[in-house]
Parts: C-alpha cells; structure tokens; sequence
C-alpha cells in the first residue's frame, strides 16, 4: 500500500522534501503540492509530475 501525501511549503527546504518523497520512501509517493506562492508550487509539481493546488483545503479533498 502507498500513501500520498500532500506538500505544503515548495520553499527552499520544501522542495528536499518533495524529491525526497517523489523517490526515496517507500511506502509513501508525492500526491500534490500547495504553496502560498503559486508559481513555485507549480514549479515543484511540475519537476516532479505531480499536480500543483490552490489551497490546502483543494489538496486534500482531492482523491486522484
């Protein structure tokens, strides 16, 4: 079983965790990625192929 989780902060420090999480744990894949700042929330889903959000509360109400 995988777990998707959700990213919230694309920063500096956000973007290790979201290519951590994109490769490196297993049991775990990134589902999405929100930042207040949307051109680098897009930016690090885009890298990464996973969708960029709006808001938090988008990120988790979606079930892909």
């Amino acid at each position: 079983m995988t777990v998707g989780i959700g990213l919230v902060g694309a920063g500096r420090i956000g973007r290790i965790h979201a290519d951590f999480l994109a490769g490196s744990v297993e049991g775990a894949s990134l589902a999405g990625v929100y930042d207040v700042r949307p051109d680098s929330a897009a930016a690090v889903a885009h890298a990464l192929g996973v969708p960029a959000f709006d808001s938090v509360d988008a990120m988790l109400a979606d079930r892909a």
